[in-house]
Protein backbone atom coordinates (compact mmCIF):
# COMPACT_ATOMS: atom_id res chain seq x y z
CA UNK A 1 0.00 0.00 0.00
CA UNK A 2 1.02 3.33 -0.79
CA UNK A 3 1.52 6.10 2.17
CA UNK A 4 0.42 8.94 0.07
CA UNK A 5 -2.85 7.36 -1.09
CA UNK A 6 -3.46 5.52 2.37
CA UNK A 7 -7.70 6.20 2.56
CA UNK A 8 -7.81 6.99 6.19
CA UNK A 9 -5.04 9.20 6.89
CA UNK A 10 -7.34 11.79 8.21
CA UNK A 11 -9.25 9.29 10.74
CA UNK A 12 -5.50 7.74 11.41
CA UNK A 13 -4.07 11.38 11.87
CA UNK A 14 -7.17 12.17 14.64
CA UNK A 15 -6.79 8.71 16.44
CA UNK A 16 -2.80 9.39 16.67
CA UNK A 17 -3.53 13.03 18.57
CA UNK A 18 -6.15 11.70 20.45
CA UNK A 19 -4.36 9.27 21.82
CA UNK A 20 -1.16 11.60 22.74
CA UNK A 21 -3.78 14.28 23.79
CA UNK A 22 -5.12 11.47 26.27
CA UNK A 23 -1.56 10.62 27.47
CA UNK A 24 -0.79 14.25 28.10
CA UNK A 25 -4.43 14.65 29.88
CA UNK A 26 -4.07 11.71 32.64
CA UNK A 27 0.24 11.62 33.40
CA UNK A 28 0.76 16.11 32.74
CA UNK A 29 -3.19 17.75 33.15
CA UNK A 30 -1.19 20.79 34.37
CA UNK A 31 0.52 21.67 30.47
CA UNK A 32 -1.97 20.56 28.24
CA UNK A 33 -0.17 20.98 24.42
CA UNK A 34 2.80 21.96 26.22
CA UNK A 35 2.14 25.86 24.54
CA UNK A 36 5.19 27.24 26.61
CA UNK A 37 7.34 24.30 26.16
CA UNK A 38 10.72 24.34 25.30
CA UNK A 39 10.77 20.81 24.27
CA UNK A 40 7.02 20.34 22.61
CA UNK A 41 5.69 16.59 22.27
CA UNK A 42 3.05 17.10 19.87
CA UNK A 43 5.85 18.49 17.40
CA UNK A 44 7.64 15.13 16.92
CA UNK A 45 4.35 13.13 16.48
CA UNK A 46 3.03 16.21 14.18
CA UNK A 47 6.78 15.66 12.13
CA UNK A 48 6.19 11.94 11.67
CA UNK A 49 2.38 12.51 10.84
CA UNK A 50 4.11 14.90 7.67
CA UNK A 51 6.55 12.42 6.47
CA UNK A 52 4.30 9.55 6.76
CA UNK A 53 1.01 10.88 5.16
CA UNK A 54 1.67 13.82 3.02
CA UNK A 55 1.35 17.50 3.15
CA UNK A 56 -2.57 17.53 3.40
CA UNK A 57 -2.75 15.09 6.59
CA UNK A 58 0.02 17.67 8.48
CA UNK A 59 -2.54 20.45 7.87
CA UNK A 60 -5.35 18.48 9.36
CA UNK A 61 -2.89 17.58 12.50
CA UNK A 62 -1.88 21.48 12.36
CA UNK A 63 -5.83 22.71 12.56
CA UNK A 64 -6.23 19.93 15.54
CA UNK A 65 -3.23 21.31 17.41
CA UNK A 66 -4.61 24.67 17.65
CA UNK A 67 -8.06 24.21 17.57
CA UNK A 68 -7.70 22.33 21.06
CA UNK A 69 -5.41 24.72 22.05
CA UNK A 70 -7.88 27.79 21.77
CA UNK A 71 -10.32 25.72 23.22
CA UNK A 72 -8.43 24.99 26.24
CA UNK A 73 -6.70 28.34 26.76
CA UNK A 74 -8.55 31.17 24.81
CA UNK A 75 -5.18 32.23 22.77
CA UNK A 76 -3.12 30.59 20.44
CA UNK A 77 0.79 30.42 20.73
CA UNK A 78 2.01 32.67 17.70
CA UNK A 79 5.79 31.57 18.24
CA UNK A 80 4.59 28.12 18.18
CA UNK A 81 2.20 28.22 15.38
CA UNK A 82 4.95 30.05 13.39
CA UNK A 83 7.25 27.07 13.98
CA UNK A 84 4.90 24.16 13.27
CA UNK A 85 3.73 26.36 10.06
CA UNK A 86 7.34 26.26 8.98
CA UNK A 87 7.87 22.63 9.80
CA UNK A 88 4.49 21.51 8.29
CA UNK A 89 5.97 23.78 4.90
CA UNK A 90 9.37 22.40 4.84
CA UNK A 91 8.42 18.21 5.64
CA UNK A 92 5.15 18.79 3.59
CA UNK A 93 7.16 19.59 0.81
CA UNK A 94 10.15 16.75 1.55
CA UNK A 95 7.30 14.00 1.17
CA UNK A 96 6.51 15.16 -1.36
CA UNK A 97 9.42 15.13 -3.18
CA UNK A 98 10.49 12.07 -1.86
CA UNK A 99 7.18 9.84 -2.52
CA UNK A 100 7.83 11.57 -6.07
CA UNK A 101 10.99 10.59 -6.37
CA UNK A 102 10.07 6.87 -5.31
CA UNK A 103 7.13 6.15 -7.84
CA UNK A 104 9.45 7.42 -10.49
CA UNK A 105 11.75 4.84 -9.69
CA UNK A 106 9.10 2.17 -9.21
CA UNK A 107 8.05 2.95 -12.51
CA UNK A 108 11.53 2.33 -14.04
CA UNK A 109 12.23 -0.87 -12.03
CA UNK A 110 8.70 -1.95 -13.39
CA UNK A 111 9.77 -1.13 -16.74
CA UNK A 112 12.93 -3.16 -16.70
CA UNK A 113 11.53 -6.04 -14.59
CA UNK A 114 9.09 -6.38 -17.67
CA UNK A 115 11.64 -6.14 -20.42
CA UNK A 116 14.19 -8.80 -17.96
CA UNK A 117 10.64 -11.32 -18.05
CA UNK A 118 10.20 -10.69 -21.97
CA UNK A 119 14.10 -11.41 -22.55
CA UNK A 120 14.06 -14.47 -20.30
CA UNK A 121 11.24 -15.60 -22.21
CA UNK A 122 12.72 -14.91 -25.47
CA UNK A 123 15.88 -16.73 -24.64
CA UNK A 124 13.79 -19.51 -22.60
CA UNK A 125 11.78 -20.21 -25.85
CA UNK A 126 15.18 -20.39 -27.86
CA UNK A 127 16.50 -23.01 -25.87
CA UNK A 128 13.15 -25.22 -26.09
CA UNK A 129 13.63 -24.67 -30.07
CA UNK A 130 16.75 -26.93 -29.74
CA UNK A 131 16.59 -30.16 -31.98
CA UNK A 132 15.45 -32.76 -29.56
CA UNK A 133 12.19 -30.81 -29.32
CA UNK A 134 11.94 -30.41 -32.96
CA UNK A 135 11.47 -34.16 -33.03
CA UNK A 136 8.51 -33.87 -31.17
CA UNK A 137 7.23 -31.90 -33.65
CA UNK A 138 5.65 -33.71 -36.39
CA UNK A 139 3.69 -31.59 -38.56
CA UNK A 140 6.61 -30.13 -40.25
CA UNK A 141 10.17 -30.30 -40.12
CA UNK A 142 10.46 -26.51 -39.42
CA UNK A 143 11.26 -25.00 -36.05
CA UNK A 144 8.81 -23.86 -32.63
CA UNK A 145 10.08 -20.49 -33.49
CA UNK A 146 8.78 -20.30 -36.80
CA UNK A 147 5.21 -21.52 -35.87
CA UNK A 148 4.42 -18.64 -33.82
CA UNK A 149 5.95 -16.49 -36.33
CA UNK A 150 2.93 -18.08 -38.53
CA UNK A 151 0.68 -17.57 -35.44
CA UNK A 152 1.97 -13.58 -35.18
CA UNK A 153 1.43 -13.46 -39.03
CA UNK A 154 -2.15 -14.99 -38.90
CA UNK A 155 -3.36 -13.49 -35.87
CA UNK A 156 -3.03 -9.96 -37.88
CA UNK A 157 -5.54 -11.44 -40.43
CA UNK A 158 -7.93 -13.69 -37.83
CA UNK A 159 -7.57 -13.83 -34.24
CA UNK A 160 -9.68 -16.65 -34.10
CA UNK A 161 -8.02 -18.37 -36.42
CA UNK A 162 -4.16 -18.12 -34.91
CA UNK A 163 -6.42 -19.49 -31.38
CA UNK A 164 -6.37 -22.48 -33.47
CA UNK A 165 -2.94 -22.73 -34.79
CA UNK A 166 -1.46 -22.11 -31.35
CA UNK A 167 -3.60 -25.22 -30.00
CA UNK A 168 -2.61 -27.25 -33.26
CA UNK A 169 1.15 -25.83 -32.36
CA UNK A 170 0.78 -27.48 -28.34
CA UNK A 171 -1.33 -30.32 -29.25
CA UNK A 172 1.23 -32.12 -31.51
CA UNK A 173 4.29 -30.57 -29.66
CA UNK A 174 3.12 -32.40 -26.75
CA UNK A 175 1.25 -34.76 -27.45
CA UNK A 176 -1.91 -33.88 -26.28
CA UNK A 177 -5.04 -36.30 -26.59
CA UNK A 178 -7.48 -33.86 -24.67
CA UNK A 179 -8.04 -30.51 -23.40
CA UNK A 180 -8.89 -26.86 -24.34
CA UNK A 181 -7.89 -23.27 -24.88
CA UNK A 182 -10.33 -20.50 -23.16
CA UNK A 183 -10.66 -17.16 -22.69
CA UNK A 184 -11.81 -14.91 -19.60
CA UNK A 185 -13.76 -11.90 -19.72
CA UNK A 186 -15.75 -10.77 -16.46
CA UNK A 187 -15.67 -13.53 -14.87
CA UNK A 188 -16.99 -15.77 -17.81
CA UNK A 189 -15.39 -18.30 -19.83
CA UNK A 190 -15.48 -18.42 -23.37
CA UNK A 191 -13.96 -21.35 -25.20
CA UNK A 192 -11.86 -21.09 -28.27
CA UNK A 193 -10.25 -24.03 -29.41
CA UNK A 194 -10.41 -27.68 -28.73
CA UNK A 195 -8.27 -30.79 -28.08
CA UNK A 196 -10.18 -34.11 -28.66
CA UNK A 197 -13.90 -34.86 -27.19
CA UNK A 198 -13.20 -32.17 -24.55
CA UNK A 199 -16.25 -31.73 -22.57
CA UNK A 200 -18.27 -28.89 -20.89
CA UNK A 201 -15.32 -26.51 -18.60
CA UNK A 202 -16.44 -27.03 -15.01
CA UNK A 203 -15.68 -23.52 -13.74
CA UNK A 204 -15.81 -24.82 -10.11
CA UNK A 205 -12.95 -27.37 -10.90
CA UNK A 206 -10.26 -26.88 -8.25
CA UNK A 207 -7.75 -26.75 -10.71
CA UNK A 208 -9.59 -24.50 -12.45
CA UNK A 209 -10.30 -21.71 -9.41
CA UNK A 210 -6.75 -21.98 -8.43
CA UNK A 211 -5.59 -20.92 -11.41
CA UNK A 212 -7.43 -18.13 -11.85
CA UNK A 213 -7.46 -16.61 -8.10
CA UNK A 214 -3.72 -17.31 -8.45
CA UNK A 215 -2.45 -16.65 -11.39
CA UNK A 216 -0.67 -19.65 -11.25
CA UNK A 217 -0.12 -23.33 -13.03
CA UNK A 218 -2.68 -25.56 -11.36
CA UNK A 219 -1.22 -28.84 -11.01
CA UNK A 220 -3.44 -32.06 -9.93
CA UNK A 221 -0.05 -33.09 -7.70
CA UNK A 222 -0.70 -30.00 -5.66
CA UNK A 223 -4.09 -31.44 -5.01
CA UNK A 224 -4.08 -33.05 -1.50
CA UNK A 225 -7.82 -33.67 0.18
CA UNK A 226 -9.56 -32.11 -3.29
CA UNK A 227 -10.42 -33.97 -6.20
CA UNK A 228 -10.55 -32.65 -10.06
CA UNK A 229 -11.37 -33.81 -13.29
CA UNK A 230 -7.96 -32.30 -15.23
CA UNK A 231 -4.66 -32.85 -14.91
CA UNK A 232 -3.44 -29.05 -15.04
CA UNK A 233 -4.64 -25.77 -15.52
CA UNK A 234 -2.56 -22.83 -16.79
CA UNK A 235 -3.25 -18.99 -16.25
CA UNK A 236 -2.81 -16.62 -19.39
CA UNK A 237 -1.79 -14.20 -17.85
CA UNK A 238 -0.98 -10.65 -19.51
CA UNK A 239 2.03 -8.78 -18.48
CA UNK A 240 -0.28 -6.59 -16.47
CA UNK A 241 -0.68 -9.84 -14.38
CA UNK A 242 -4.67 -9.96 -15.70
CA UNK A 243 -6.19 -13.39 -16.21
CA UNK A 244 -7.09 -13.54 -19.71
CA UNK A 245 -7.76 -16.79 -19.84
CA UNK A 246 -6.79 -20.57 -18.89
CA UNK A 247 -5.34 -24.04 -20.91
CA UNK A 248 -7.12 -26.97 -19.12
CA UNK A 249 -5.15 -30.38 -19.84
CA UNK A 250 -7.55 -33.57 -19.42
CA UNK A 251 -5.60 -36.13 -20.84
CA UNK A 252 -2.12 -36.28 -21.98
CA UNK A 253 0.81 -39.40 -21.99
CA UNK A 254 2.29 -39.83 -18.55
CA UNK A 255 5.85 -39.07 -19.62
CA UNK A 256 5.09 -35.57 -21.32
CA UNK A 257 3.33 -34.16 -17.99
CA UNK A 258 5.85 -32.74 -16.14
CA UNK A 259 6.71 -28.85 -14.48
CA UNK A 260 8.83 -27.89 -17.97
CA UNK A 261 6.18 -29.04 -19.91
CA UNK A 262 3.62 -26.81 -18.36
CA UNK A 263 6.29 -23.85 -17.87
CA UNK A 264 6.55 -24.30 -21.88
CA UNK A 265 2.85 -24.07 -22.58
CA UNK A 266 2.36 -21.31 -20.36
CA UNK A 267 5.53 -19.40 -22.24
CA UNK A 268 3.55 -19.78 -25.81
CA UNK A 269 0.34 -19.08 -24.23
CA UNK A 270 1.55 -15.51 -22.51
CA UNK A 271 3.36 -14.57 -25.77
CA UNK A 272 0.06 -15.18 -27.89
CA UNK A 273 -2.35 -13.58 -25.62
CA UNK A 274 0.52 -10.23 -24.77
CA UNK A 275 1.01 -10.53 -28.98
CA UNK A 276 -3.31 -10.25 -29.35
CA UNK A 277 -3.76 -7.59 -26.66
CA UNK A 278 -0.65 -5.54 -28.56
CA UNK A 279 -2.64 -6.35 -32.30
CA UNK A 280 -5.86 -4.74 -30.86
CA UNK A 281 -4.15 -1.81 -28.89
CA UNK A 282 -2.40 -0.54 -31.91
CA UNK A 283 -4.29 -1.74 -35.22
CA UNK A 284 -4.38 0.98 -37.79
CA UNK A 285 -1.64 2.72 -35.61
CA UNK A 286 1.46 1.10 -36.07
CA UNK A 287 2.45 -1.42 -38.42
CA UNK A 288 5.72 -2.63 -36.70
CA UNK A 289 5.48 -5.52 -33.91
CA UNK A 290 3.21 -4.72 -31.33
CA UNK A 291 5.44 -5.33 -28.53
CA UNK A 292 7.70 -2.79 -30.07
CA UNK A 293 4.78 -0.18 -30.02
CA UNK A 294 3.58 -0.61 -26.64
CA UNK A 295 7.49 -0.36 -25.41
CA UNK A 296 7.27 2.84 -27.12
CA UNK A 297 3.59 4.20 -25.53
CA UNK A 298 5.47 2.83 -22.22
CA UNK A 299 8.63 5.01 -22.39
CA UNK A 300 6.34 8.21 -23.23
CA UNK A 301 3.82 7.64 -20.55
CA UNK A 302 7.21 7.45 -18.45
CA UNK A 303 8.35 10.77 -19.56
CA UNK A 304 4.92 12.32 -19.44
CA UNK A 305 4.76 11.43 -15.46
CA UNK A 306 8.14 11.59 -13.82
CA UNK A 307 10.34 13.48 -17.13
CA UNK A 308 12.81 10.50 -17.82
CA UNK A 309 13.93 10.88 -21.12
CA UNK A 310 14.29 8.16 -24.06
CA UNK A 311 15.21 7.96 -27.33
CA UNK A 312 14.51 5.88 -30.63
CA UNK A 313 17.55 6.23 -33.37
CA UNK A 314 16.39 5.07 -36.91
CA UNK A 315 19.90 3.93 -39.16
CA UNK A 316 19.30 3.55 -42.81
CA UNK A 317 21.07 0.38 -43.25
CA UNK A 318 22.64 -0.42 -46.53
CA UNK A 319 24.49 -3.85 -46.20
CA UNK A 320 24.70 -6.61 -42.96
CA UNK A 321 28.42 -5.00 -42.46
CA UNK A 322 26.59 -2.16 -40.79
CA UNK A 323 24.15 -4.07 -39.03
CA UNK A 324 26.63 -6.53 -37.74
CA UNK A 325 28.95 -2.82 -36.92
CA UNK A 326 25.72 -0.89 -34.89
CA UNK A 327 25.23 -4.72 -33.30
CA UNK A 328 28.38 -4.56 -31.75
CA UNK A 329 27.09 -1.06 -29.19
CA UNK A 330 24.21 -2.25 -28.31
CA UNK A 331 23.51 -2.19 -24.76
CA UNK A 332 21.62 -5.17 -22.61
CA UNK A 333 18.80 -2.44 -21.85
CA UNK A 334 18.29 -1.03 -25.71
CA UNK A 335 15.87 -2.70 -27.61
CA UNK A 336 16.25 -3.53 -31.10
CA UNK A 337 14.07 -4.09 -34.30
CA UNK A 338 13.94 -4.25 -37.73
CA UNK A 339 11.38 -2.69 -40.07
CA UNK A 340 11.97 -2.82 -43.94
CA UNK A 341 15.41 -1.03 -44.59
CA UNK A 342 15.92 0.91 -41.23
CA UNK A 343 17.38 -1.01 -38.03
CA UNK A 344 16.11 0.74 -35.15
CA UNK A 345 17.59 1.30 -31.82
CA UNK A 346 15.05 2.36 -28.95
CA UNK A 347 17.47 3.89 -25.62
CA UNK A 348 15.53 3.62 -22.47
CA UNK A 349 16.10 5.97 -19.78
CA UNK A 350 18.50 8.18 -21.91
CA UNK A 351 18.91 11.86 -22.23
CA UNK A 352 19.99 13.68 -25.10
CA UNK A 353 23.63 13.32 -24.02
CA UNK A 354 23.61 10.06 -23.85
CA UNK A 355 22.13 9.47 -27.42
CA UNK A 356 24.82 11.71 -28.60
CA UNK A 357 27.70 9.41 -27.49
CA UNK A 358 26.10 6.53 -28.58
CA UNK A 359 25.63 7.69 -32.12
CA UNK A 360 29.06 8.92 -32.18
CA UNK A 361 30.58 5.70 -31.02
CA UNK A 362 28.75 4.51 -34.34
CA UNK A 363 29.89 6.79 -36.88
CA UNK A 364 33.33 6.83 -35.70
CA UNK A 365 34.32 3.64 -37.26
CA UNK A 366 31.20 3.53 -40.51
CA UNK A 367 30.13 6.08 -42.08
CA UNK A 368 25.78 5.77 -41.31
CA UNK A 369 22.67 7.70 -42.18
CA UNK A 370 20.29 7.82 -38.85
CA UNK A 371 17.61 10.17 -37.28
CA UNK A 372 17.25 10.48 -33.79
CA UNK A 373 13.58 10.75 -33.00
CA UNK A 374 12.54 12.38 -28.96
CA UNK A 375 10.11 9.93 -28.26
CA UNK A 376 8.55 12.36 -25.57
CA UNK A 377 7.93 14.59 -28.38
CA UNK A 378 6.96 12.12 -31.44
CA UNK A 379 3.34 10.17 -31.48
CA UNK A 380 3.21 6.57 -32.48
CA UNK A 381 2.06 7.96 -35.43
CA UNK A 382 4.74 10.30 -36.42
CA UNK A 383 7.18 7.58 -35.62
CA UNK A 384 5.14 4.95 -38.32
CA UNK A 385 5.23 8.12 -40.15
CA UNK A 386 9.27 8.18 -40.31
CA UNK A 387 9.92 4.35 -40.63
CA UNK A 388 8.05 4.22 -43.52
CA UNK A 389 9.83 7.40 -45.51
CA UNK A 390 12.00 6.29 -48.01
Amino acid sequence: MKLEFTKNKYFETFIIFMIVFLLNYFFDREHLLYPDSFVNPYMYVFVAVSLFYSLLASIFYFVLYFGAEYIIYHKINWPILFEMFLLMIIMGEFTIYWNNKLSKYKEQNDYLKNRLEEVGNAYYLLKISHDELEKNYILKPFSIREVLREVKELAYKSIEESFSLLTTLIKNLFKLEKGGLFTYEDGVFYPKAMIGDFDKLDTNDPLVVDAVNYHQIAFVGNLREKKSKYLAVIPIVSLNDEVKGIFVIEQIPFFNLSKDTLLIISLFLSYFVNLIEGIEEFKGIMKIDPFIAREIKTLRHIFRKYKVESYLVIFHIKSDIQKAHIQKYIRGSDIVFEYKDKFCVILPFTSSLGVSKFVERMTKEMELSYTIVDLSKTDLKEIQELLDKV
